[in-house]
C-alpha cells in the first residue's frame, strides 16, 4: 500500500488511500451521533484496549475538541445525504489509531521537508526572475535586520494578530518589480549577488518607512502594515530605487528624509474609515490608488515599465 509518512515533533502520521471494504473490516466507530431520533450509544470498550479507552474518554467531554460541535451543520450534512440523488459523496478523512508499530519502507528518495509546501521549493525550478523574487522573500522572512521578519505568513492562513502579509502576496509584488526590471537586473551580477542587493534595497526602504510612520507602524488602529498598504509601499520602493538606489552608504537616512511626509499624513491611514478614504472596486485597484497617493505625498514619481526596462 502506498502511503506518505509525515513527522511532526514526536509523532508520525501516514496519509493513505484505503479501500472502504478493507477499512470497515478493521475498525469500529466510537463516535457521537446527533439527530431528532436521539443519540446512538457507542459500542462497548474493552478494558485492555488502551486506544479505545483513550478515544472514549475524549468523546465524553466537549473540551477535548478543537471546536464546539455545530448541530446546524450536522443537520445540513444529514439533509444533503438524504436528498442527494446523483451528487457524489463528500470525501472525508478518517483518523485511525493503533498500538501497533507500523512498518514503512520508502520506495525512493523523497526529501519531504514538511507536509506544507514552501514557496521557495515551489519556484526553485522556475524562471530566473521568479527564483530571484523567491530568494528576496525568503530573506525578508528570516534575516535578523528585516522589518518583515516573522511577519510573513508562510502557511496560507491569515493570523492577523501576528502576521502582516501572505507569502504569496509578497512574492507576487516582488516578482512584479523584478519582472519589470529584469532586462537590467540580469546584467548586474550573479543570482546570489542580485538577491542580496535587492533585499538590501527593500530592507532599507522598509526601515525608513517604519521610522517615518512611527507608532502607526504595526498598530491595529492603522492600515499601514496590512497587505494592501505594504504592496503599495513596495511599488513606491521600486519607483524610488529606480532613481535613488545609489550610493548605498547613507541610503536609509536619505530615504527617511524622503518619506518624512508620510508620518504627517498617518491619520489618513487610520483603520476607521480607511476603505471610504480609498474607495475601489477591489484590492488591485486599491493598491494602485494607495501607491499613487503615497508617491504624491512623498514627491516620488511613478516609473513606467518601459522606463524601468531602459527602453526608449
Amino acid at each position: 500500500m502506498l502511503a506518505t509518512q509525515v513527522r511532526q515533533k514526536d509523532s508520525v502520521f501516514y496519509f493513505v488511500s484505503y479501500p472502504t471494504e478493507d477499512l470497515l473490516a478493521r475498525v469500529r466507530f466510537i463516535s457521537r451521533f446527533y439527530a431528532e431520533e436521539g443519540q446512538i450509544a457507542p459500542a462497548a470498550v474493552e478494558a485492555e484496549d488502551d486506544v479505545a479507552q483513550f478515544i472514549s474518554k475524549i468523546e465524553r467531554t466537549d473540551s477535548a475538541f478543537q471546536r464546539d460541535l455545530s448541530r446546524a451543520k450536522v443537520a445540513a450534512i444529514k439533509n444533503f445525504y438524504e436528498t442527494a440523488v446523483s451528487q457524489p459523496p463528500i470525501p472525508g478523512t478518517v483518523l485511525l489509531f493503533t498500538p501497533e508499530r507500523l512498518g514503512f519502507e520508502s520506495i525512493g528518495k523523497f526529501d519531504n521537508v514538511s507536509h506544507l509546501v514552501d514557496l521557495y521549493e515551489r519556484v526553485s525550478w522556475s524562471a530566473p526572475d521568479k527564483k530571484l523574487a523567491a530568494h528576496v522573500v525568503g530573506k525578508l522572512y528570516v534575516e535578523g535586520d528585516s522589518p518583515l521578519r516573522y511577519r510573513i505568513n508562510r502557511l496560507g492562513g491569515r493570523s492577523q494578530q501576528q502576521k502582516w502579509i501572505l507569502q504569496a502576496e509578497l512574492f507576487n509584488e516582488i516578482h512584479r518589480w523584478v519582472a519589470a526590471d529584469w532586462k537590467k537586473l540580469k546584467k548586474q551580477g550573479t543570482p546570489r549577488a542580485l538577491s542580496n542587493k535587492l533585499y538590501e534595497v527593500v530592507r532599507d526602504f522598509l526601515k525608513a518607512a517604519e521610522k517615518t510612520w512611527g507608532d502607526a507602524w504595526g498598530s491595529a488602529n492603522y492600515q499601514i502594515t496590512r497587505p494592501v498598504t505594504i504592496k503599495a509601499m513596495l511599488r513606491v520602493c521600486a519607483d524610488l530605487a529606480h532613481v535613488d538606489a545609489e550610493p548605498v552608504d547613507g541610503r536609509q537616512k536619505r530615504w527617511e528624509r524622503k518619506l518624512a511626509a508620510w508620518g504627517r499624513e498617518a491619520r489618513a491611514f487610520r483603520t476607521d474609515g480607511f476603505y471610504e478614504r480609498f474607495p475601489a472596486k477591489g484590492q488591485v485597484e486599491r493598491v494602485a490608488r494607495i501607491h499613487r497617493e503615497l508617491g504624491r505625498i512623498a514627491g516620488i514619481a511613478g516609473v513606467g515599465r518601459k522606463e524601468r526596462a531602459g527602453e526608449e
